[in-house]
């Protein structure tokens, strides 16, 4: 289908809500085209907060096992995200296994973790991996579960680290990292989750910190766009679009057109010595601003936005001309429809 500059998708009432919606867009121009490939989420994430654990309160409600070396997880004043104390595992120059583990419990529906940490360790050597038991089995890797934030090398195998071989958090990172884990398929189970930390028997350097631990049950939740009566249900906030109530489909929000091309553009040399000049032209209906454009090749082949956002419909321009040479200028118009040729 060919759309305006501005456009909206409506889906099927019958769409299942949180169900992904795949697009193809293309562009056409005079100066060539280009694809876009557009996967957008349908439904509000609306989370709701099942376990939150900043570490102000230590390690409490956490079990430290550290089967290799002396270093285990330990509450920190060091760093932390927020406010004062994190979770921290040291990157000794010696070979240790440390593990900060919590139980969970029975996951609710749409169950998804989140953490912040920052890694500063040797990099590819020394790292930490997030790994999860099910209904009291072994703990594995959740690697596949990372939506966000995901794992940022592989363990070397030189070095004797009991995470050799494995991908993992590795490196240096300058700030805290954000990272969501999706469980919600394991929804009514029990589950544990495992903080990993590994060193080599070589190179040391700072460690692993760990803070803002949250547990929460999202819930995706989608209105149902033929629930209204009247025009007065559908407001959406967007001073752009007409919103209306169909009968048949339900709430609408459509955007007028773009602006006509901006007609009856005029120039008027102010200054001589600097070449300024102030071009006006006639108000185009439906535009709340317009931008000027200028080139000197007569194909407009090195056409120019020289002021853009002008509410008023005039504006100046300083530009220096060779003697005997020209200016071409063009003015488009933008409203809430979109942006019209200038």
């Amino acid at each position: 289908a060919t759309l305006p500059p501005h456009f909206g998708v409506r889906l099927d009432p019958d769409h299942p809500c949180g169900a992904a919606v795949d697009l193809s867009l293309a562009l056409d121009a005079a100066e060539g085209g280009a694809a876009l490939d557009l996967t957008l989420e349908t439904g509000e994430h609306r989370a709701t907060a099942v376990l939150a654990d900043d570490f102000e309160s230590g390690l409490a409600g956490w079990t430290v096992e550290t089967p290799l070396g002396a270093s285990p997880w330990i509450p920190t004043t060091a760093r932390a995200a927020s406010p004062t104390t994190s979770a921290y595992a040291a990157d000794v120059a010696t070979a240790s296994d440390t593990r900060l583990v919590r139980d969970l419990g029975v996951l609710p529906p749409g169950a998804r973790l989140r953490f912040r940490h920052l890694m500063d360790s040797e990099d590819g050597f020394d790292g930490g991996v997030l790994e999860i038991a099910v209904d009291g089995g072994a703990f594995f890797d959740a690697g596949d579960r990372i939506v966000k934030g995901g794992y940022t090398a592989t363990i070397g195998t030189s070095y004797g680290s009991t995470l050799a071989g494995r991908p993992a958090w590795s490196g240096y990172s300058s700030t805290w990292r954000d990272v969501e884990v999706d469980l919600a398929d394991l929804a009514g189970r029990a589950v544990a989750v495992r903080f990993r930390f590994a060193t080599d028997r070589a190179v040391g350097d700072d460690g692993w910190y760990l803070d803002d631990v949250a547990l929460e049950s999202v819930e995706v939740v989608c209105e149902d766009a033929r629930a209204c009566v009247a025009d007065e249900d559908c407001d959406d906030g967007d001073p752009c679009t007409a919103d209306a109530c169909d009968p048949t489909l339900g709430c609408t929000h459509a955007l007028p057109p773009p602006p006509p091309e901006v007609a009856g553009l005029r120039v008027a040399l102010v200054d001589p010595a600097t070449g300024t000049v102030r071009l006006s032209w006639d108000a185009a209906p439906d535009a709340d601003v317009y931008h000027l454009y200028r080139a000197a090749e007569r194909d407009l082949s090195d056409l120019v936005r020289v002021v853009e956002g002008i509410s008023d419909t005039s504006t100046l321009d300083a530009a220096e001309v060779a003697a005997g040479g020209v200016l071409h200028y063009l003015v488009g118009a933008e409203g809430c429809g979109g942006t019209a040729a200038p």
